[in-house]
Parts: C-alpha cells; sequence; structure tokens
C-alpha cells in the first residue's frame, strides 16, 4: 500500500484523471438483442435474489438482484439455454429465443421443495429458506462475505442486529449489560469496521468514537445482514476488519405484496420485570402496471431489568501478592427502549429505470441509575503484618454514590437514487444524508464519602473476591457529603455523500468495467455542559436521604450497605440549593474537555474490471481517496480562567488502494476464493483532535511541574494489506463445508504514548517536568486466523429424523503488535484467540426449534502495568427458541436467553486474579409471529 500525502488542490486532479482515465477505458459494442427475467420461488411467490443465470451456448454468468430480475445485453439472435441454479432448490432449465433488437423475457420458477427431499415433505420455509438464502448471497457474492437473511434472526431470541451476527464465522461482539452492542470482525477493534445500511454510510452517535452500535437497529426492521470481509474497489474502503452492511426490504422483492408482524412478551429472572414487544412490515406494488413499490416497517420494544456487578480497584502488591485495596458494588436498574422505521419507495417504469428513496430511523434510549458502595479497606495497620488474604485493618473508608443517567441515540439514514441501463451501459447514482445524535438530558451523580478512618475492618476470601466485614458499615450516618454532579452531552453528527458509477458490459462470458467516483462530508460535535457542587456549608449526612440497598445482591453473598434516594436527594437539593457550594474549576474544565468540531471531506475514484480466464473470474482495480480534515478543541490548564483558547488543527492524506479477487469453481458445488486488498482505517475523534488538558503545580517561583493529555491531529490512519482465502463445498440440499484463512499486516495502529520532558517552556510557562500523554502512531501489528464451518440439513434420514439440522463454526485468530512501554508484543485489543458457534434445529410439521451455543474466547480490553492487563474473560452463552404454527400465517413462539446465566468476567493479567463480575440472569420471552 502506498500513502501519498499532497495538498487539497491536487486531490480534484488527481481523482479526475483517474476516474477520466477508468471511463475512457470502457469500450463500445454493437447493439444485439436482449435477455431479461426474474428468478422466484414457485412456492411463496418470493424472488431469489443471488441466483446464479447461466447461459449454456456462450458461458455468460449473471446473478439476479434483490427483485430476482436479470438481464444479459448483447446476444446475437438463436436460441440459448438458460439454467437458474439456487442453494437448496433443483436446477431449473428452459430455453429461450433472441433476436437481433429488442428484448426476450424469462420466467424461471424454482421448485418449491428442497433438492434430495420427497414432495411436500419439507417445504422451503423458516429455517431451511433462511439458511438457503443465506448461502446463495454468499455463494453468488464476487468476493468473501457472510450473510444472514432475516427469517433466520427471527429462529433465535436476538433482540437486536448486534446479537444476531455473532453466530456468523469470525465475528463476535462486545456485552453491554447482557446484550451484544458492538461487532468485532476478525478482532479487529470496532472502531475499524464500516457499518452502513443498504450499502450506504452510516455515521456513529458517539461523542469519540466511530463505532456504531448494532444495538440501537432492532433485529425485526431488517432483511439480511452481511459482513463483508474482503472488500472490492466499489465499496468504502474504511473497514480494516470488515464491513457491516444492513440491508431492508424493496416491494419489488414480493411483488405480490406482504404484511407480517409479531408481538412477545417476556420476563428476566433478575429483575423480575416483563419485557414486551412488537413489529409490523407491510410492503406492496402500486399504479400503472405495478410500477411504485413502498415498503414500510415499524418495530417496538421495551426492556426493564437489573443486574450486579462487584469489581476489586487499586489493584496493588500487598505481601507479595497483588490484591484490591478496594471493593466496589453496583446495582443497576435499566430501562432500553428501541423503536426503529423503515420507509422505501421504489419507481420502476420501464426495465431500465429504477429510482428509489429509502429512510431508515432508529431510536435507542437508555435510562439508568446506578448506585454504587466502594469499599477501601486496606488503610491504617494490617494485622498480622504478615497477612495476604485474610486480616484485620484498623482504619477504612466508604463511598456512597448515585448515577441517574438517560441517553438517547437517534440515526437516520435518507438514501436516493436510481440505476439506468442502456445496452451494455449502466449508470448507478445516489445522493445520502445521514444523522447521528447522542443527547444525554440527564447525568447527575450523588457522592457521600465516609472519613478514612469510620470502618476498621476484617477481610477474608469469598471465591475470587474479598468479604469485608465492618460492623458500621451499613450506618448512612457515616457517610457526609461530597460532591454532586450534573451534566448534559449533545453530540452531533451529519454526514452527505454523493456518488456515480458507470459499468460497462462487454459482452463476453460476465465480463465488464466499471468506474466510479464518490464524494462525502462529515461534520460532527460534541458539546458537554457541568454544574459541580463540592462540599455543603452546614452538615448534611447521608441518613437524611437515604434508602437500604438490595438485600439479595450477588445473589445474595454481600451486603449492599445503604443507598442514596434519588428523589430524596434531588428535592433536598432544590430546597437548600444555597447551602452547597460551587465548584468553578471543576464545572469549567469538565465542561470544555471533551468539547470539540470536526470537519472532514473524502474525494474517492475508482477503476476496476472483471475478467475470466479459463474458468477463474478477476476483478482487479484501484481505488484512490483523498482524506481532508479540520479539527478544533479547548487548551486546558489549571488556574486558568475564563473561556481557554481553541487549539485547532488538521490532516490531509491521499491512500492508493489497489486490490486483486479470484473466484473460481473447478467443480460443481466447489467454489475457490483468494483475495488481496487494502484499506484504511480512519482514527477516532477522541485521538485525532487538538483537545490538551495540563494539570500544574508551582514548585518554585516561576518553575512548574506538570501532566497532563493531548489529542493529535498527525496521526496517520490505520492501513492495512489483507489477504484472504477460502474453499466453500455447497452441500445438498442447503449447506456448506468451508475453510477460510486470512492474514493482516496494519500500519500504523494507535496507541497511547506518554512522554516526559525536562526543563521545558510552554506557551511562556517553564517546566522542570513535564509528562504528557498523547495518542502515537505504533510500527506494525499482524493478525492472522482461519475459518471453518459446517452447516448441514440432515434430509437424507428417515421421517421424522429428516427435520434435523446442525449448524457449527469456529475461528483460531493469532495477532501481535508492538506498544510503547513494553518489551514484547501483545494482541490487539478485543481480539479473541477462539470464536465459535454451534446449533442444533429441527424443522417439521410446523414446528420449528433451535439450541444455540455461542463461544468466545477472553482478550485484553484495557492496558495496565505489565502483568496486570484488564481481560474479558472467556464466554460462553446458550440460547434457545421454539415455534409452532397453528395454521397458515400464524405462529406462536417461545425462547430463553441466556440459559446458563453466564456472567461477564473480567480479569487482571492472570485468570485467577478476577477483577469484575456482573450477573443478569436469563430472560424469557413467548410471542405471536402472523403474516397476511
Amino acid at each position: 500500500m502506498n500513502t501519498i500525502r499532497t495538498g487539497f488542490g491536487r486531490r480534484s486532479t488527481l481523482l479526475a484523471a483517474l476516474t477520466g482515465v477508468s471511463l475512457l477505458a470502457l469500450g463500445t459494442a454493437a447493439e444485439a438483442g436482449d435477455l431479461r427475467g426474474r428468478v422466484t420461488d414457485a412456492n411463496s411467490g418470493a424472488a431469489l435474489q443471488g441466483a446464479d443465470i447461466r447461459l449454456v451456448e456462450t458461458g455468460r454468468q449473471i446473478v439476479a438482484d434483490s427483485a430476482g430480475t436479470f438481464t444479459v445485453t448483447g446476444l446475437p439472435a438463436g436460441t440459448y439455454t438458460v439454467v437458474a441454479r439456487y442453494t437448496g432448490y433443483a436446477d431449473v432449465t428452459q430455453q429461450v429465443v433472441v433476436d437481433e433488437t429488442g428484448s426476450a423475457e424469462i420466467s424461471l420458477r424454482l421448485g418449491a421443495e428442497l433438492a434430495g427431499t420427497e414432495v411436500g415433505e419439507i417445504v422451503v420455509t423458516g429455517t431451511r429458506a433462511a439458511q438457503a438464502r443465506a448461502l446463495q448471497v454468499k455463494r453468488s457474492a464476487p468476493t468473501i462475505i457472510e450473510a444472514l437473511a432475516a427469517d433466520d434472526v427471527g429462529k433465535l431470541p436476538d433482540a437486536n442486529a448486534a446479537d444476531a451476527v455473532q453466530r456468523l464465522p469470525g465475528v463476535s461482539i462486545t456485552i453491554d449489560q447482557g446484550e451484544g452492542r458492538y461487532v468485532v470482525i476478525r478482532g479487529v477493534d470496532s472502531n475499524l469496521n464500516n457499518v452502513t445500511v443498504n450499502g450506504q454510510i452510516f455515521p456513529g452517535p458517539e461523542g469519540g468514537a466511530r463505532r456504531v452500535a448494532l444495538d440501537t437497529f432492532p433485529s425485526d426492521i431488517i432483511a439480511r445482514v452481511e459482513i463483508v470481509k474482503a472488500l472490492t474497489p466499489d465499496m468504502d474502503p474504511n473497514a480494516v476488519g470488515g464491513s457491516i452492511n444492513l440491508v431492508t426490504a424493496s416491494a419489488f422483492d414480493r411483488p405480490e405484496g406482504f404484511a407480517y408482524g409479531s408481538a412477545t412478551y417476556g420476563y428476566n429472572e433478575k429483575s423480575g420485570n416483563h419485557p414486551y414487544g412488537g413489529n409490523l412490515s407491510y410492503g406492496s406494488l402500486f399504479g400503472p402496471d405495478n410500477q411504485f413499490g413502498v415498503v414500510l416497517s415499524g418495530s417496538y420494544s421495551l426492556r426493564e431489568y437489573e443486574s450486579d456487578t462487584i469489581e476489586g480497584a487499586g489493584y496493588r502488591a500487598i505481601n507479595g501478592q497483588i490484591l484490591p485495596d478496594s471493593q466496589v458494588f453496583r446495582d443497576y436498574a435499566i430501562e432500553r427502549q428501541r423503536v426503529g422505521a423503515v420507509a422505501n419507495l421504489e419507481w420502476r417504469p420501464n426495465d431500465d429505470l429504477r429510482l428509489f428513496a429509502n429512510n431508515t430511523y432508529t431510536r435507542y434510549a437508555d435510562d439508568e441509575e446506578r448506585d454504587t458502595l466502594t469499599v477501601q479497606y486496606a488503610l491504617g495497620t494490617l494485622t498480622p503484618s504478615t497477612a495476604t488474604t485474610s486480616g484485620t485493618y484498623s482504619q477504612g473508608r466508604g463511598t456512597v454514590e448515585l448515577r441517574s443517567r438517560k441517553v438517547v441515540q437517534t440515526l437516520y439514514n435518507l438514501s436516493t437514487g436510481g440505476e439506468y441501463v442502456n445496452g451494455p451501459w449502466t449508470l448507478n447514482f445516489d445522493g445520502v444524508y445521514a444523522n447521528a445524535t447522542e443527547d444525554t438530558p440527564r447525568r447527575i451523580d450523588w457522592e457521600f464519602r465516609s472519613a478514612a478512618n469510620a470502618f476498621p475492618n476484617t477481610f477474608g476470601p469469598s471465591g475470587p473476591f474479598i468479604d469485608i466485614q465492618s460492623p458500621n458499615l451499613a450506618d448512612a450516618s457515616r457517610y457526609p457529603f461530597r460532591r454532586v454532579r450534573r451534566r448534559t452531552d449533545d453530540v452531533q453528527e451529519d454526514t452527505y455523500s454523493l456518488g456515480f458509477d458507470l459499468r460497462y458490459d462487454l459482452g463476453q462470458s460476465s465480463a465488464f468495467l466499471k468506474a466510479g467516483t464518490r464524494y462525502v462530508t462529515r461534520d460532527k460535535s460534541w458539546d458537554r455542559t457541568n454544574q459541580n457542587f463540592t462540599g455543603a456549608t452546614t452538615t448534611f449526612l447521608l441518613s437524611k436521604v437515604s434508602d437500604v440497598g438490595p438485600t439479595d445482591f450477588l445473589d445474595g453473598r454481600f451486603n449492599f450497605g445503604p443507598q442514596i434516594n434519588y428523589s430524596a436527594a434531588e428535592q433536598f437539593l432544590g430546597d437548600n440549593l444555597a447551602r452547597f457550594t460551587p465548584d468553578a474549576a471543576t464545572t469549567r474544565t469538565d465542561s470544555l474537555v471533551t468539547d470539540f468540531n470536526a470537519s472532514e471531506e473524502v474525494l474517492a475514484g475508482y477503476g476496476m474490471g472483471n475478467f475470466e480466464f479459463h474458468g477463474v473470474t478477476v476483478i482487479a482495480g484501484l481505488r484512490v481517496e483523498q482524506t481532508n480534515a479540520d479539527y478544533e478543541a479547548y487548551d486546558l490548564r489549571t488556574g486558568s480562567v475564563g473561556t481557554p483558547p481553541l487549539r485547532r488543527g488538521g490532516t490531509d492524506y491521499t491512500n492508493v488502494l489497489p486490490s486483486i479477487h479470484l473466484r473460481a469453481e473447478p467443480m460443481d458445488n466447489l467454489l475457490i476464493r483468494a483475495a488481496w486488498s487494502n484499506t484504511i482505517g480512519r482514527p477516532n475523534y477522541t485521538d485525532i483532535v487538538p483537545r490538551r488538558q495540563i494539570e500544574s503545580t508551582q514548585i518554585a517561583a516561576g518553575v512548574f511541574r506538570g501532566a497532563g493529555s493531548e489529542g493529535n491531529p498527525d496521526l496517520e490512519p490505520f492501513e492495512s494489506m489483507n489477504l484472504d482465502f477460502s474453499a466453500e463445498y455447497y452441500l445438498t440440499p442447503a449447506g456448506i463445508l468451508s475453510f477460510g484463512a486470512f492474514y493482516k499486516d496494519i500500519d500504523n495502529p494507535v496507541y497511547n504514548r506518554t512522554v516526559d520532558q525536562t526543563n521545558v517552556t510552554l506557551d511562556g510557562q517553564v517546566f522542570d517536568l513535564l509528562s504528557i500523554t498523547r495518542p502515537t502512531n505504533a510500527d506494525n501489528g499482524k493478525i492472522k486466523g482461519v475459518e471453518i464451518n459446517y452447516q448441514q440439513q440432515f434430509t437424507f434420514l428417515p421421517s421424522p429424523f429428516d427435520g434435523f439440522g446442525f449448524s457449527a463454526n469456529g475461528t483460531l485468530v493469532d495477532s501481535e503488535v508492538e506498544v510503547f512501554g513494553r518489551t514484547g508484543d501483545i494482541p490487539f485489543f478485543r481480539q479473541s484467540d477462539t470464536l465459535g458457534n454451534v446449533a442444533l434445529y429441527y424443522e417439521k410439521y410446523g414446528f420449528s426449534a433451535r439450541l444455540a451455543l455461542a463461544h468466545r474466547s477472553d482478550y485484553i480490553d484495557a492496558l495496565n502495568a505489565p502483568g496486570l492487563d484488564l481481560h474479558v474473560a472467556e464466554r460462553n452463552q446458550l440460547d434457545f427458541k421454539a415455534s409452532y404454527e397453528i395454521r397458515d400465517g400464524l405462529e406462536i413462539f417461545g425462547s430463553v436467553l441466556n440459559i446458563n446465566d453466564v456472567p461477564l468476567q473480567t480479569y487482571l493479567g492472570d485468570k485467577s486474579r478476577v477483577s469484575s463480575r456482573e450477573i443478569y440472569g436469563l430472560s424469557a420471552a413467548a410471542g405471536l409471529n402472523f403474516r397476511f
């Protein structure tokens, strides 16, 4: 990969030249006849996207689009044999006559039964249909991808898109309060994965990050999820790990129309609350000759639940052992509300023109109350002095906190555009507006803290944690008020995109040339406002506003102690505001430390070609992207007053990204793929904006000592050279046995680095020692791994066992990266060495059931001192769902999530050194699926 740093003025010239040369390379051909057709499921009428269409006489192949339609241009007059192939169906062969001019039309209806089964025994519905559709998308794709069809999403109790995709090979997720949130592909941080909706970019709502939390997307508004692991030049390359594409439905997918929905009511074991939700989707064609199509989909869910967390803090060496000096208890009460809506409009006045306007909206509201008790037990004198895992301390301190927070994330994407076909030419064009916001209208943190000697205590082991006994720990009168902090946040990101793609079919086999250009702008801002009060002019004790803490904390193993009554505390503040001391310094700092404005422009151009040589399909091309960005943030210093100055910075770089993709089918049902591609990953906003915060202390007249942190606008983007290989054997009737291998060589990974400077002058202030921590590009990192995937429907077994099916996939990953201050390599953050999924399912006689296990091994979440890195422990979660079709169009279902009640656990350096454990309990749900 080559990186060229160049001025903005050269950007347009460079990309215009690239696009112009590519378009000039598009040749011309004589007009001839065209063949147009559509492939559908004879049982349901559904379009069969991705169906392989082959003309026997010419060897030309084409893939059906999302509506099941296809066009073959430039055919000499004659009779042609057309073969349609789709995973899970028997091949269909028809003949058609094509004239010298005009268009011939053909309709291909693939059989209703799965190939290899008896008529009527097992039709292509439910799990089998979903699996067949997903495998066909994978099979027909020009590159290496994984796919999950909508019906398959509904076959497990997956509340959101992240939970659903964790079941694909090479994919894992990070957990937040028992739900999947961020998607990790092949061990690459979620900030370095691209998220698109219908192929169009989607901004991230979080302040300092680029990642998009997929738990904001209800699973029931999505028709299909695609994980692209090897990108072609016509795709956005900001995807070191891969690209996650969420596909919504088109009315032309089902010309006969559709209407379906579901209603769910559940139970959470930990809280005793009852989550509920529902969704409804409608699609139809209308107007003269059914030219117009509309899809409307809506989803709503409300989940109230609780979780308990215990963790150690302040780990240090005590008599030769690494032990925490504090223990933290957290009790969560959470309400999560999800709203999703899709409104897709299309106009297809003829076979040559398609115009669309797709709207996607999601709203995710997290309302959380968190009670915390922190016991700093290791104070004063230790008796006996040689004690390690048990003993007595002469002093101890307790801190009681309450956080009340509401965060609302909204995402909106409007994509408009179209496709125009004229003989061998195809023009695609689109314009996109996307908006992401994260609004925190309320975050209030109350804190009461005892004196350091308030709680002499005896401690001893309790499993991997410390059991602390102090007779007065639950006495609320021993906790005086310390502070209250009130905060709001407003994060906004607006993204605009305009793109054009021009394709020319060469009329030989499946060869074509393609070129295009895209312009993207992003404007992002973060505005925080704090109001802090520290101390009170008269005594204010927790006992005035206290409640009794939970008695069943962590299944009754620990005594939580007192907690803060939120309503009483807020009432007391409102009635006695004059008794509280405003903290002007921290209010100012906390209000400005995260604020920034960012503006980025990306101009891209690409050229590529698709050719076939002796049965091997080759896609080769080049993408060039020019990035220009400007950032501003505050420069904060200890003791300064007023509005601090703004620091401004920017970056300007060009990435040249070649790629080659090979695809061969040496025998029926066996596909071999290989790819060499280059991708990038732009640094997080928090790392790249020029924020700076320095705290200093005067140690002599005019001489200071200071420490702080700052952003780094000069960061280079991550640059990844990717090698991919896969061998896929498709089993009858709808299964796969595949093997894949991948290798990523990643330049410029970003890690924090602390630099100590002596006798330095900064903005006129003299420091004898100044320690600055800033994100810096490290040298290089590598990720390599293998993936194995097996899916099989056991239709060859005698009835009733022919309803069984099995799927399993596993991924082994190894990675290494050099980090500042470390003598050896470490794995990439959030990179598990092993990932895996196993599922056993049964579907027959209207009954369907699936039992699934999702596995991921431990991974590093944060770097500490060597030997004390924070790891998230291995997790194996078991889920189950069953359904029964009462009658045509009406189905009842039940599900259980996290059957084995697996916690989220972390450890420091060694697995025996458990630092935290969070429990949720299992969740169950029952409901109805219906269709009209």
